[in-house]
């Protein structure tokens, strides 16, 4: 009788990577909105970025978009930041750092 072994290490497949996350994140504030810019990632993984996903916090509002997004629905006087989220058809990449604070 053989003993299984213990399974190996987890991996990913060569050629299934997710992107790299946007970098360069900046909010510009609004009435109730707040504009937030970024620079698509260097590495695209192992397919093309399908679409962005910009997430406020507090408050999870998100938008998407391709290079710029408007995120609506926030309440006036209420500081907030961002992060953006590359998504191909693999999955999405690790959040982006968060933008600069403001308040709309």
């Amino acid at each position: 009788d053989s003993v299984p072994s213990v399974a190996s290490n987890a991996v990913t497949p060569v050629g299934t990577l997710v992107p790299d996350a946007p970098t360069n994140i900046v909010a510009t504030p609004g009435d109730g909105q707040v504009a937030v810019s970024f620079v698509a990632p260097s590495s695209i993984g192992s397919s093309t970025i399908t679409s962005y996903t910009v997430t406020a916090s507090p408050g999870g509002q998100s938008c998407t978009g391709g290079g710029a997004c408007m995120v609506t629905g926030l309440t006036n006087g209420t500081v907030y930041t961002f992060t953006v989220v590359a998504t191909n058809s693999v999955g999405d990449s690790v959040p982006s750092v968060a933008s600069n604070a403001v308040t709309p």
